[in-house]
């Protein structure tokens, strides 16, 4: 559990809550932090696939270049430069999984969530299907897109055409039968010089024949690091935000998660004490996945009238980066 203190602008509070679940291993990661100097607040949550070494390794990185770039950056050119970082953020994390072995570089990747809040604005950027809601006006804002081939909505048709026009094919809800997010980081065989080995391992295992591979021709990438980037300004009426790991929107709705924290909020609990509330509540409705969760809070205690004492263990801030 992570919780922060009172920062200044927008932002009241923050906090970071995350549980392996069901699953015998934790692939879910989260990296939070607030730059003084630039007034950044930045948020990263990355849902590993094929192991953790991916979400590990941009938990960790990922930020480092990304803050510094983004300072400043007038809006119109924040698409642009997100873009750019999560290109040169897979090409790094490419050369680091290599030196793990060839094993690792085939199957570990990762979807990846930022959020950013500087001055009187958020920025999102996203690949995959961790996603990101604004509660705003008692309304649930998505501020992400999530990038799967399954299910029904403009979304999905929209990223099912655009694999399959690259030569990819669609199958039981996966890109080439394997793959369950069309958008990530990693995934070295389903971009490049990797597709070939794809195909090769596919015949290996049986998935599919040799004359099946020998016929398949991709005409670009099926799966990119291309982020979809939202950008709101903040307002008055906006209360809190929540990101999370697919563990979490799975099994409770975008709008339900954002009114149990503002309940939360409301009895006066910290955003750290939310954010493992909200966890809970996830694992109680048997999700079978890992879970990771950020909450930021806008309005605060005085904001929206809570009760002061009605947390328990001090300050209703909490302990700047406290121990998880």
């Amino acid at each position: 559990m992570v919780s922060a203190k009172l920062i200044p602008g927008t932002v009241r509070d923050y906090g970071t809550f995350s549980s392996q679940g069901l699953r015998d291993e934790m692939e879910d990661d989260i990296y939070v932090s607030y730059n003084e100097n630039l007034e950044i607040l930045y948020c990263g949550v990355f849902d590993g696939h094929g192991g953790a070494q991916a979400s590990n390794w941009l938990a960790l990185e990922l930020h480092q270049w990304l803050t510094p770039m983004i300072a400043g950056k007038p809006k119109a050119e924040l698409y642009g430069t997100f873009s750019q970082c999560f290109k040169e953020g897979d090409a790094r994390l490419m050369a680091h999984l290599g030196k793990l072995g060839h094993e690792v570089l085939s199957n570990a990747g990762s979807t990846a969530t930022v959020v950013v809040v500087q001055q009187n604005h958020v920025v999102v950027a996203n690949v995959g299907d961790s996603q990101a809601f604004l509660l705003r006006k008692g309304q649930a804002i998505s501020l992400s897109t999530p990038h799967r081939v399954y299910g029904s909505g403009p979304e999905v048709q929209s990223e099912s055409k655009r694999v399959m026009s690259t030569g990819a094919w669609i199958h039981d809800g996966r890109v080439c039968n394997i793959l369950a997010v069309s958008r990530a980081f990693g995934d070295w065989e389903f971009k490049g010089e990797g597709l070939q080995r794809l195909l090769q391992g596919g015949v290996e295992k049986e998935y599919w024949s040799q004359d099946f591979a020998d016929a398949q021709k991709f005409s670009s990438d099926p799966v990119i690091v291309t982020p979809d980037v939202a950008l709101s300004d903040l307002t008055p009426e906006d209360d809190l935000m929540v990101v999370a790991t697919d563990g979490l929107w799975d099994v409770v709705s975008p709008l339900e998660v954002l009114r149990l924290a503002q309940s939360r909020f409301k009895a006066g609990k910290t955003a750290a004490e939310v954010a493992e509330f909200l966890v809970s509540a996830a694992l109680k409705r048997h999700t079978t996945d890992n879970v990771a969760c950020v909450v930021i809070d806008f309005k605060g205690m005085e904001g929206r009238g809570a009760s002061k004492n009605s947390s328990a263990g001090g300050s209703w801030l909490g302990g700047l980066f406290g121990k998880k």
